[in-house]
């Protein structure tokens, strides 16, 4: 039954294309405002050929010093390189102080 109907393949690749754009478009845009590397903001091929190369650590200094103390590695992906920000950012807190005997 289905060998029946035709396949718009036009429509087919025009739906693909739609979706892969909007992706693409979604992943570079949440995280806009935190610089990086281009490729960095829409696929891990950053992170990938960094470690890949082994070379993850010296790669991480590098975009830090050029980009400054936050910098987007990934889609997803922040690398912190200031305490400050961290401790903001994961809010160390002591919320179950000891008790004293």
């Amino acid at each position: 039954m289905l060998a029946l109907l035709p396949i718009r393949w036009e429509l087919v690749l025009g739906l693909v294309a739609a979706v892969v754009g909007f992706q693409l478009w979604y992943t570079r845009h949440r995280l806009r405002h935190i610089p990086g590397p281009f490729i960095a903001s829409f696929s891990n091929l950053w992170k990938l050929n960094a470690v890949w190369h082994w070379d993850m650590p010296r790669r991480n200094v590098a975009v830090h010093a050029q980009y400054g103390p936050l910098v987007r590695i990934g889609p997803n992906h922040i690398s912190v390189a200031d305490p400050d920000a961290v401790r903001t950012i994961y809010d160390f807190k002591n919320i179950f102080p000891k008790v004293s005997h």
